[in-house]
C-alpha cells in the first residue's frame, strides 16, 4: 500500500491486490484515494483479503462503477449478508459487473448460514435482469449443504444456467491460488 499512496495510473484497466498478514488496520483509504487520484477506468479488480470491514469494503467498491471482472476473497469480518444485499436491487452498484469470483474459505465468514444461498440465488436473478452479469463463481470451505446443495437445487439456479449463465459453486482447497482463478 506504500506504493499505491504516491502512484497515479490514469489509463490502468487491471489490478490485482494481495494482502498478507494480520490485518490489524481495516482501512481502504489508500486504496480509494489511489482510485480518485488516479481516475481510472478500472476494468478488472482482484483483492484477496483486503483490510476492509463491511462497509469500507462496499465504499471501495462503489469507487469503480465500470469494474466488469471481480475476484473477491473478503476478510472473515466482512458480512455477507450486507455484500450480498448490497449486489441485489442496488443498480448503481457495480452497473457493468459481467463476472463475478467469490471465495469463502473456511469457517467464521460473518453473516454465513444456510439462509446465504437464498441470497446468492435473488442476487444472480437480480443481476441477470438488471446487469450485465454473465458469470458467477462461488467457492468455499463450508459444508456442501450451506451452498452447493441449497443453491444447486433452486429452480431459479437451474433457470439461469439453463439460461446460459455461467455458474460454478464448489470447494475451495487452501492449496488453490485465489489469484490465478484456479
Amino acid at each position: 500500500m506504500t506504493i499505491i499512496k504516491s502512484l497515479t495510473t490514469p489509463a490502468l484497466k487491471g489490478l490485482t491486490l494481495e494482502f498478507c498478514g494480520s490485518p490489524e488496520f481495516h482501512t481502504t483509504s489508500s486504496l480509494l484515494s489511489f482510485i480518485s487520484r488516479s481516475s481510472c477506468q478500472l476494468r478488472r479488480l482482484a483483492l484477496c483479503l483486503p483490510p476492509a470491514r463491511t462497509k469500507a469494503l462496499i465504499k471501495c467498491l462503489e469507487a469503480v462503477p465500470s469494474l466488469v471482472d471481480l475476484k473477491l476473497q473478503p476478510l472473515p469480518c466482512v458480512d455477507t449478508q450486507v455484500l450480498f444485499s448490497q449486489l441485489t436491487r442496488q443498480p448503481e452498484f457495480l452497473p457493468a459487473l459481467e463476472s463475478l469470483y467469490l471465495v469463502f474459505p473456511k469457517s467464521g465468514i460473518a453473516g454465513v448460514s444456510p439462509a446465504t444461498a437464498s441470497l446468492v440465488v435473488d442476487m444472480l436473478c437480480w443481476r441477470r435482469s438488471a446487469t450485465p452479469l454473465q458469470e458467477f463463481h462461488l467457492l468455499h470451505g463450508y459444508h456442501q449443504s450451506i451452498f452447493a446443495a441449497e443453491i444447486g437445487a433452486n429452480t431459479k439456479f437451474r433457470k439461469l444456467r439453463r439460461e446460459g449463465m455461467s455458474l460454478f459453486i464448489g470447494e475451495w482447497y487452501q492449496d488453490e491460488s485465489f489469484m490465478d482463478g484456479s
